[in-house]
């Protein structure tokens, strides 16, 4: 009878922590800080975390791959700039100058898609130096998504964000861009010189594309 209620005891104990963790792995969240960050910036993994150095102006997107931990766990940083894309793995919620991002509520507002980060005042043919893009709905296994009508396809993770980088956003002919894939799986980043192409359909083109994003934006992985 003891045994009997002592593993009672144990199961209502554990129910909780078994429920909890239930939901780690439901979801992934991806924040788009609204501001170019910029070289003085100082960005680290936590307030007493390794340093992420800012050498050019740069779009941060951070992704946290289990939003329902308050504590330690698998996040990553993806810092856009003109020259390159980076991809960072952290273990706890960026710090921007000593201020904390997107915990306890904050950081709940929309961006607008594409963001367009100017060009330098003392370069003004280039235009806009890049325009980053986001695709305001998830891809799963079943989308096929194509670099142009002839280029690669693209294999995607169910379910996945699509951030599409336009290094050129003036041109209007084959140039270089880069197709950011987000998934539970993995952050990848894959080169291309098209506008993309999901399921035979042009995306990301246009003035039809100027949407709101809501941030975070909520992949799911459960359905």
């Amino acid at each position: 009878m003891k045994r009997i209620i002592a593993t009672f005891v144990f199961v209502l104990l554990l129910a909780p922590l078994t429920l909890f963790s239930q939901g780690w792995d439901d979801h992934i969240n991806a924040h788009f800080y609204p501001q170019t960050l910029v070289p003085r910036d100082i960005l680290t993994d936590g307030p007493d975390g390794r340093a992420i150095r800012i050498t050019e102006d740069t779009f941060l997107v951070w992704v946290d791959l289990a939003p329902e931990m308050f504590f330690e766990h698998e996040t990553c940083y993806i810092l856009i700039s003109k020259k390159r894309i980076r991809i960072k793995k952290g273990r706890w919620w960026p710090v921007l100058n000593r201020k904390r991002l997107f915990k306890d509520g904050q950081g709940q507002y929309a961006i607008v898609s594409p963001y367009k980060m100017p060009g330098r005042l003392d370069n003004p043919p280039t235009g806009e130096e890049i325009a980053v893009h986001v695709y305001p709905h998830e891809l799963t296994s079943r989308d096929r998504l194509q670099d142009g009508p002839l280029e690669r396809l693209f294999r995607i993770h169910s379910n996945s964000l699509l951030i599409w980088v336009d290094r050129l956003p003036g041109a209007f002919f084959a140039h270089p861009t880069a197709y950011i894939l987000i998934s539970k799986q993995n952050v990848r980043v894959e080169e291309g010189i098209w506008w993309p192409e999901l399921n035979g359909r042009k995306i990301l083109y246009g003035q039809s594309n100027r949407v709101g994003i809501i941030s975070p934006f909520k992949v799911s992985q459960k359905k």
